[in-house]
């Protein structure tokens, strides 16, 4: 892990809406000041800004392993990383590809390649058009490959921003976890953990989960955790590997029910 010394980052997160698979900016600006102290950065997995993940690949280059070798998988998982980690994956949910793949056979997973840098507007929807590309893409060559998605941090507000793009065929997503999601809204239906009040710093965007996944959808806010919730402390944010077992048997139920529908 990177240390680095006390730092106090600005995050803006700018009043946006999602229409038609785009960002359409609003008027002004909300600010957010965290003192992280030694972990400068929204994410909390193996390393943290300045060492992110460069800009999503070119079109060319975005493509799931497996699928160029002839084989469909019956499942991909993909997951989005928070800021500064990256392609080696996240610690909240990197168990849960073992666990999943263990328990239902069949299935791939690959890390979306987006940029963790500590920029939260066209980096998010770059990401998250970028995955919405590839399942579309993967979907022309494997029709009954189903997907799930998973996220952090960041990366939560990547997967929600792709689940409400036009272009996302909904249809074939199985599951999805979100951890330390800055969207989240207290009282939603697709909530699982134990906060219950509150609102995520980017919530005020009114970015939200379709109606019509939220049963699919495992949103999980520790009480506590500023990013998700506004107020708290910051090393609430760092504790969601302790949900990741309950997560994986989520995602394995939604899948095993999927896969034979």
């Amino acid at each position: 892990m990177v240390s680095i010394s006390i730092a106090r980052i600005l995050v803006v997160i700018g009043l946006c809406s999602m229409e038609g698979g785009t960002v359409a900016a609003r008027a002004g600006l909300a600010r957010r000041e965290f003192d992280l102290g030694p972990m400068a950065g929204l994410g909390g997995g193996h390393s943290f800004w300045p060492g992110s993940t460069p800009a999503a690949a070119s079109a060319g280059e975005r493509k799931l392993p497996g699928f160029s070798h002839g084989g469909c998988p019956s499942y991909y998982m993909i997951g989005a990383r928070g800021t500064g980690e990256t392609l080696d994956g996240s610690l909240p949910y990197s168990s849960i590809y073992e666990n999943v793949l263990a328990a239902v056979p069949g299935g791939a997973k690959q890390e979306l390649q987006y940029s963790t840098s500590v920029e939260y507007f066209a980096t998010v929807n770059e990401g998250a058009q970028s995955e919405v590309e590839i399942i579309s893409a993967q979907l022309a060559k494997c029709p009954d490959t189903v997907f799930v998605l998973i996220g952090y941090s960041k990366g939560a507000m990547v997967q929600t921003q792709a689940l409400i793009n036009q272009d996302m065929p909904q249809d074939k997503i199985a599951a999805v976890v979100l951890f330390g999601n800055p969207y989240f809204r207290a009282g939603a239906t697709q909530n699982k953990c134990d906060a219950t009040s509150g609102m995520g710093m980017a919530a005020m965007t009114g970015v939200k989960m379709p109606d019509q996944l939220a049963d699919r959808v495992y949103d999980c806010c520790a009480a506590g955790d500023p990013i998700c919730q506004t107020v708290g402390s910051i090393m609430s944010h760092f504790t969601y590997s302790s949900r990741a077992n309950e997560a994986s048997q989520f995602i394995i139920r939604k899948l095993r029910a999927k896969l034979s529908s």
